[in-house]
């Protein structure tokens, strides 16, 4: 496997946009919505959801690869 700074740059931002975007869908629903409202808030939670799942899968890769390289080292924090 191999795997370069910027891609593993990129994972880790595209993580952060993400999970901002997780964070701030929830604040932004209206006291009422309509079945169909309903439907599309939900299709769109579960689609970064995913994508947030992802993203935290790669990004684990992403540090195993460089620790078994020896570029990073886990001090337990």
């Amino acid at each position: 496997m191999k795997l370069d700074a910027r891609e593993g740059g990129q994972i880790f931002r595209d993580l952060s946009k993400n999970n901002r975007q997780f964070e701030q869908l929830g604040q932004d629903v209206p006291d009422e919505l309509s079945s169909k409202e309903f439907s599309s808030l939900m299709g769109e939670h579960l689609r970064l959801k995913q994508d947030l799942m992802l993203q935290t899968t790669a990004a684990g890769a992403v540090l195993g690869h460089r620790a078994e390289m020896g570029k990073i080292i886990f001090n337990g924090t």
